[in-house]
């Protein structure tokens, strides 16, 4: 593949977990990794100097406490176990996989025209990783079968859910008639299920889109067969915009007399309205 990215993983600084990577070569072809000897997992943070290869740090797959194996080795499947000494930082990883096998001695680099990249987020706090559960709940989303009836396997990645979670409550913050200012730390109970629903649009905006790219139609002698969900998720994105419209109007209305102080406010006046002061000029007494 002749571009800058093949494709991208996501992991948290600090955080350990496993990342399953597939070898592909420049048709984007998985590579039989079943006669390979050694496998290698390279990377290098955005911020080092990676020009020169050899700065690369490299894992291997030899040893007894080796962090890299083979999965499905003739799919070209990786696992990468990383604990809280890898991703140290922030930002973007340039991430390759080296082969040495007998027609590579020396090692062959994959993607050989292109580079897998990680994405590092920060680790979440506890309250964040609660909401992060939460909105997997709304969206039936577990994966496995002890955590819900619905187990499914196309479930969002916690940094998807929690970017979903930013942009539904910037999308809260920002809806008229005035405009807030809370953050997924200090938002009040209150607004937590308009808040949810906003996360939910985005959510399902990125599946709607996901759906869109799979849908196909097919027709051969009179069977037809169309494969569409796209159409279903657009219905569900209407019934929640149908609710966000009846409730976040009169809410955001509610939040902003509250920010305001409206109660009692009048009762404190120390002069006459203007209309009445001057109706009240040259009378002999007015209180």
């Amino acid at each position: 593949m002749f571009s800058n990215l093949v494709r991208r993983y996501y992991a948290q600084r600090n955080v350990p977990g496993t990342l399953t990577i597939y070898v592909t070569d420049q048709n984007d072809q998985r590579v039989d990794l079943t006669n390979a000897t050694e496998i290698r997992v390279c990377l290098a943070h955005e911020g080092d100097e990676w020009g020169d290869f050899t700065n690369f740090t490299q894992y291997r797959s030899v040893g007894a406490s080796s962090r890299v194996i083979t999965g499905s080795a003739s799919q070209g499947e990786v696992l990468f176990t990383h604990d809280n000494t890898v991703f140290t930082k922030k930002g973007q990883y340039r991430l390759s996989t080296m082969v040495i096998d007998a027609s590579h001695p020396s090692g062959s680099l994959y993607p050989e025209y292109a580079w897998d990249k990680a994405t590092v987020f920060d680790e979440y706090g506890k309250d964040i990783q609660q909401l992060i559960e939460k909105l997997r709940t709304n969206l039936s989303m577990w994966s496995m079968r002890y955590e819900t009836v619905m187990a499914g396997t196309n479930n969002f990645t916690d940094i998807e859910l929690y970017t979903f979670l930013q942009q539904g409550l910037e999308m809260f913050n920002g809806w008229p008639p005035n405009t807030t200012t809370y953050t997924l730390s200090n938002y009040p109970a209150p607004i937590e299920g308009p808040f949810f629903l906003c996360s939910l649009v985005w959510a399902i905006v990125g599946l709607e889109l996901h759906e869109i790219a799979q849908h196909f139609q097919y027709n051969d002698n009179g069977i037809s067969f169309m494969r569409d969900k796209s159409g279903r998720y657009a219905s569900v994105l209407g019934q929640i915009f149908t609710l966000l419209n009846q409730q976040m109007p009169n809410l955001k209305k509610i939040i902003a007399l509250d920010a305001l102080s409206v109660k009692g406010q009048f009762s404190g006046m120390t002069s006459m309205p203007r209309s009445l002061d001057r109706a009240l000029r040259g009378t002999r007494f007015w209180r």
